[in-house]
Protein backbone atom coordinates (compact mmCIF):
# COMPACT_ATOMS: atom_id res chain seq x y z
CA UNK A 1 0.00 0.00 0.00
CA UNK A 2 1.24 3.80 -0.51
CA UNK A 3 0.51 6.75 1.64
CA UNK A 4 2.39 10.13 0.63
CA UNK A 5 4.41 8.24 -1.67
CA UNK A 6 5.57 5.89 1.24
CA UNK A 7 5.07 2.25 1.01
CA UNK A 8 2.95 0.72 4.25
CA UNK A 9 1.75 -2.38 5.77
CA UNK A 10 -1.10 -2.64 8.46
CA UNK A 11 -0.94 -4.38 11.67
CA UNK A 12 0.43 -7.65 12.17
CA UNK A 13 2.01 -10.39 13.93
CA UNK A 14 5.06 -12.09 13.61
CA UNK A 15 5.73 -15.51 14.11
CA UNK A 16 6.26 -15.26 17.69
CA UNK A 17 3.15 -13.32 18.43
CA UNK A 18 4.57 -10.24 18.37
CA UNK A 19 2.31 -7.64 17.76
CA UNK A 20 3.31 -4.98 15.49
CA UNK A 21 0.54 -1.73 14.99
CA UNK A 22 2.01 -0.99 11.39
CA UNK A 23 5.15 -0.95 9.32
CA UNK A 24 6.36 2.09 6.71
CA UNK A 25 9.52 2.66 4.65
CA UNK A 26 10.84 6.32 4.89
CA UNK A 27 14.21 6.81 3.03
CA UNK A 28 16.37 4.04 3.61
CA UNK A 29 14.73 3.11 6.67
CA UNK A 30 11.95 0.54 7.90
CA UNK A 31 9.86 1.74 10.53
CA UNK A 32 7.61 -0.57 13.01
CA UNK A 33 4.87 1.72 14.38
CA UNK A 34 3.72 1.16 17.64
CA UNK A 35 0.05 3.33 18.88
CA UNK A 36 -1.03 3.99 22.48
CA UNK A 37 -4.34 5.57 23.38
CA UNK A 38 -4.28 5.66 27.04
CA UNK A 39 -4.91 7.92 29.17
CA UNK A 40 -2.05 9.71 30.44
CA UNK A 41 1.57 10.13 29.61
CA UNK A 42 3.40 6.90 28.18
CA UNK A 43 5.88 5.96 30.76
CA UNK A 44 9.52 4.18 30.09
CA UNK A 45 8.57 0.66 30.06
CA UNK A 46 6.16 1.18 26.98
CA UNK A 47 9.35 2.80 25.47
CA UNK A 48 11.37 -0.26 26.32
CA UNK A 49 8.79 -2.99 24.91
CA UNK A 50 9.09 -0.97 21.98
CA UNK A 51 12.60 -0.51 21.73
CA UNK A 52 13.16 -4.42 22.40
CA UNK A 53 11.10 -5.09 19.22
CA UNK A 54 13.13 -2.78 17.60
CA UNK A 55 16.35 -4.32 18.38
CA UNK A 56 15.24 -7.51 17.18
CA UNK A 57 15.29 -6.54 13.60
CA UNK A 58 17.54 -5.52 11.23
CA UNK A 59 20.04 -2.58 12.15
CA UNK A 60 18.12 -0.31 9.13
CA UNK A 61 14.92 -0.58 11.63
CA UNK A 62 13.37 1.90 13.71
CA UNK A 63 10.55 2.81 15.60
CA UNK A 64 7.38 5.49 15.00
CA UNK A 65 5.76 5.67 18.53
CA UNK A 66 2.44 7.37 18.20
CA UNK A 67 0.53 8.80 21.99
CA UNK A 68 -2.16 10.30 22.11
CA UNK A 69 -1.37 11.88 25.31
CA UNK A 70 2.00 12.53 24.78
CA UNK A 71 5.40 11.11 27.18
CA UNK A 72 6.67 11.31 30.50
CA UNK A 73 9.80 13.48 30.55
CA UNK A 74 11.72 10.85 31.95
CA UNK A 75 11.15 8.23 29.39
CA UNK A 76 11.64 10.93 26.69
CA UNK A 77 15.55 11.63 28.30
CA UNK A 78 16.22 7.90 28.24
CA UNK A 79 15.34 7.62 25.02
CA UNK A 80 16.96 10.43 23.69
CA UNK A 81 20.91 8.98 24.61
CA UNK A 82 23.15 7.19 23.31
CA UNK A 83 21.89 6.24 19.12
CA UNK A 84 18.14 7.02 19.21
CA UNK A 85 15.94 4.77 17.10
CA UNK A 86 12.61 6.16 18.05
CA UNK A 87 10.74 8.87 16.64
CA UNK A 88 7.97 10.28 19.22
CA UNK A 89 4.54 11.38 18.04
CA UNK A 90 2.05 12.96 19.68
CA UNK A 91 -1.67 13.18 19.61
CA UNK A 92 -1.50 17.01 18.86
CA UNK A 93 1.33 16.36 16.08
CA UNK A 94 -1.37 13.40 14.25
CA UNK A 95 -4.00 16.42 13.96
CA UNK A 96 -1.68 18.37 12.78
CA UNK A 97 -1.21 15.97 9.76
CA UNK A 98 -4.58 14.55 9.42
CA UNK A 99 -5.96 18.20 9.26
CA UNK A 100 -3.58 19.09 6.40
CA UNK A 101 -1.20 21.44 8.45
CA UNK A 102 1.50 19.29 7.97
CA UNK A 103 2.08 16.32 5.22
CA UNK A 104 2.90 13.37 6.83
CA UNK A 105 6.21 12.88 4.89
CA UNK A 106 7.43 16.88 5.89
CA UNK A 107 6.78 15.76 9.79
CA UNK A 108 9.25 12.35 9.20
CA UNK A 109 11.49 14.55 7.39
CA UNK A 110 11.44 17.49 10.19
CA UNK A 111 11.33 14.61 13.30
CA UNK A 112 14.95 12.91 11.38
CA UNK A 113 16.23 15.58 11.23
CA UNK A 114 16.25 16.74 14.64
CA UNK A 115 17.20 13.09 15.83
CA UNK A 116 20.40 13.39 13.70
CA UNK A 117 21.36 17.17 14.09
CA UNK A 118 19.95 17.22 18.28
CA UNK A 119 19.52 13.81 19.82
CA UNK A 120 15.77 15.32 19.79
CA UNK A 121 13.39 12.50 19.36
CA UNK A 122 10.27 14.45 20.69
CA UNK A 123 10.27 17.79 18.34
CA UNK A 124 6.85 18.85 18.19
CA UNK A 125 5.31 19.85 14.87
CA UNK A 126 3.95 22.82 16.02
CA UNK A 127 7.82 23.97 16.06
CA UNK A 128 7.83 23.38 12.37
CA UNK A 129 4.18 23.94 11.24
CA UNK A 130 3.94 27.66 9.02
Amino acid sequence: MQFNEMDYSKSYKTPDGEQIDGHFKYEKFDYLVECKWEDGFIKQKDLSIFDGKIRGKAQSTRGLFLAANGFDENAIQKFSGDSPRIILMTGDDLAMILNGQVLFYDAMKAKVEAIVRHGNINLPLRNIAT
